[in-house]
């Protein structure tokens, strides 16, 4: 990873110290799917990459949540300011700085509903697929059961689901999700 992105980590890492538990271990896997996906299918990582670092430090200020609407909603106002700041700090390009902070302000308008903006870019519909893709591994699926009080099988129907007639932005991130399954699957199984 380049040395701007570790700086940008580095600077971030302690807002997320600061909010909910899992997002050091949310972000740090997005990291590498974004490093991966960039390369493999031609991204600019210089959006993508600062996006996936700084979505959810918003949390560190405004309240923890992760269905709560209003609240989701302060995480990404006080988030886009907060990615403003230390995009800023680190001399980025001004008019990456606004792109990334008007994605951050938008990045879980699906619990409004809004799902065609993330068919409508693809930057932000690949975010969206990684942001979505982390329930599927074990760290966040194991994380994701305990908060919902689900069983494993229950949540691995209600995925299924829930992505019956997804559609993923890139096939890329659909075969991240079918891969994970599996292996979520197949340790259920054993």
């Amino acid at each position: 990873m380049k040395s701007k992105y570790k700086q940008l980590w580095k600077l971030a890492k302690p807002f997320y110290l600061r909010g909910r538990p899992c997002d050091i271990k949310h972000v740090t896997w997005m990291m590498k799917q974004a490093d991966f996906l960039c390369k493999k299918a031609e991204i600019d990582k210089s959006i993508l990459m600062p996006l996936v670092i700084l979505h959810d430090i918003g949390y560190s200020v405004a309240e923890q949540t992760y269905y709560e609407k209003e609240k989701k909603k302060a995480h990404m106002i006080e988030g886009a300011k907060l990615a403003k700041q230390i995009l800023q700090k680190i001399n980025y390009n001004p008019k990456k700085i606004r792109q990334i902070c008007g994605y951050i302000r938008i990045h879980d308008n699906w619990i409004f509903g809004e799902t065609e903006i993330y068919e409508k870019d693809r930057i932000l519909g690949i975010f969206h697929d990684l942001d979505f893709l982390w329930i599927t591994t074990q760290d966040g699926f194991s994380f994701i059961i305990e908060l919902l009080g689900k069983t494993k099988n229950q949540f691995i129907e209600e995925l299924n689901q829930e992505v019956s007639g997804k559609k993923f932005a890139i096939s890329a991130t659909e075969e991240i999700f079918n891969k994970n399954i599996q292996l979520i699957i197949g340790r259920i199984q054993a």
